[in-house]
């Protein structure tokens, strides 16, 4: 059982056991979530309205998703709505994307606000105008269609979004697609294809500059551990454990700064100890997997937190592999 930190628990598929797709279209909206409160404002002037800066209120909007909390999120969209102009697209490209996720996993009603979003830009200048924001229309919709399992129509729009991307200048937008694509092919079973496409993501968000502290942890170490159970699932273990390495190796770094939450770098921690353990487990390796692994499970304390709840299954397995059969017993009371 693998978990993939996100800002709600168990948001992306192949990071769970019972791999049920609308779980990873909340991991996808989220990182458009991601790259819409971090990305600079598109210039331009409107003559007949003058538009009003809501950064804050979306700031505390996404304080409130990321807290889990989405029915604040939603009262706090009700009283943003009335205050929006229909003509501020850059704002209402933020509202619909917030308000589609406060309705997941409700697929009709997030179709709805995704094709509100798509009319703002029925004609050509707005798409010109607002490029980023109409990149993210379209990868909204698009994540839309792959929750239908519309698979040809959600080709069809990242095709849309692939002629329109620029890697070198909008590298946080051309990061959230390459994911997304690495994830349809995880979806079809090609995991060593999907692991490629992740680690293009994770080299893609390291040259964005308009990014902040936390959010680039989040999709960078995201992306590493992405890899790494891709290749785990495509049987590649050293490549896998190269980039669980990796991806922990870059959480170590993080702790000893102060721009990233402490709660965020220990939840990513556990992730990753929990994979690194899990696989050396796997491979036979029971002294380094209990390491790993009672290293996980002391974070924070030894508290007792769900996303330890692997760690502690595994960790009874090892210990029963190695002759400690009682005490793998009372592992498995506590979990």
């Amino acid at each position: 059982m693998k978990t993939l930190l996100l800002f709600l628990p168990k948001a992306y598929l192949w990071q769970i056991s019972n791999k049920k797709l609308h779980l990873i279209i909340s991991g996808l909206v989220k990182l458009i979530l991601i790259c819409i409160i971090s990305s600079s404002c598109n210039p331009g002037n409107n003559t007949k309205y003058k538009k009003q800066n809501f950064k804050a209120d979306f700031k505390r909007i996404d304080d409130f998703h990321k807290a889990g909390n989405l029915k604040q999120v939603s009262i706090s969209l009700d009283s943003l709505k009335p205050l929006l102009h229909a003509s501020d697209i850059e704002n209402l490209t933020h509202y619909y994307i917030f308000r589609s996720q406060t309705v997941f996993p409700n697929k009709n009603l997030m179709n709805v606000y995704a094709d509100s979003l798509l009319n703002l830009f029925e004609s050509e200048e707005p798409k010109i105008r607002y490029k980023q924001n109409y990149i993210r229309a379209l990868i909204l919709k698009s994540d839309v269609f792959l929750y239908f399992k519309q698979y040809d129509k959600t080709l069809e729009q990242y095709f849309k979004v692939s002629l329109l991307l620029d890697k070198k200048n909008d590298p946080a937008n051309y990061s959230d697609f390459i994911g997304k694509i690495g994830q349809i092919y995880y979806l079809q079973g090609k995991f060593a294809t999907a692991a490629k496409y992740q680690i293009d993501a994770y080299n893609a968000i390291q040259q964005a500059k308009d990014v902040n502290p936390t959010n680039l942890f989040y999709i960078t170490q995201g992306a590493l551990n992405n890899a790494g159970f891709s290749y785990e699932r495509a049987e590649k273990l050293d490549s896998a454990l190269h980039f669980y390495k990796k991806n922990l190796a870059y959480i170590l770094n993080q702790e000893k700064k102060n721009d990233v939450s402490h709660a965020q770098v220990m939840s990513a921690k556990i992730v990753a100890l929990d994979n690194i353990g899990g696989l050396y487990g796997k491979t036979g390796n029971f002294k380094l997997a209990r390491a790993y692994l009672e290293e996980c499970i002391a974070i924070n304390n030894h508290s007792l937190e769900t996303s330890k709840v692997p760690a502690f299954i595994k960790l009874a397995k090892v210990l029963s592999n190695t002759g400690y059969a009682k005490k793998a017993d009372s592992i498995l009371v506590i979990t």
